[in-house]
């Protein structure tokens, strides 16, 4: 038998953010948290998250970046689908992890629609561009 200890977490799926910027995810917002940090409290989210791009799947994966979890804190419980980026949030600010908006394409991507054609003028610009 596979006992578990009471106080012990779900396991972890290694989720690395620079290898998914740019692309369409899926969260299943599980927890927001604060974990210690080497320079202090930092926030946490703990979601499952499918990677439309790649179709790989995350099990309770750790999303690093406190405006993520900002943006996703009251989300707890629900999915939430937009696009993985790191950008300034005004002049001067530091770069910062959050999921944009999805398209109206990406929508159709996440419920199973097809992808846009490969005769689309915008073809080499992400939609998230447009």
């Amino acid at each position: 038998m596979n006992w578990k200890k009471p106080g012990s977490a779900a396991p972890t799926s290694f989720f690395k953010n620079d290898e998914h910027r740019g692309e369409l995810l899926g969260v299943e917002v599980l927890e927001v948290t604060k974990e210690d940090g080497k320079y202090g409290e930092k926030p946490v989210t703990y979601g499952n998250v499918t990677v439309f791009e790649t179709g790989e799947t995350f099990t309770r994966a750790k999303l690093m970046g406190s405006a993520l979890a900002r943006q996703l804190r009251s989300k707890v419980g629900e999915q939430v689908l937009g696009r993985l980026v790191k950008e300034r949030a005004s002049e001067g600010s530091p770069e910062s992890w959050w999921l944009k908006d999805p398209t109206d394409q990406d929508i159709e991507i996440a419920n199973g629609g097809a992808v846009a054609s490969s005769d689309d003028d915008d073809d080499d610009i992400p939609p998230w561009e447009q």
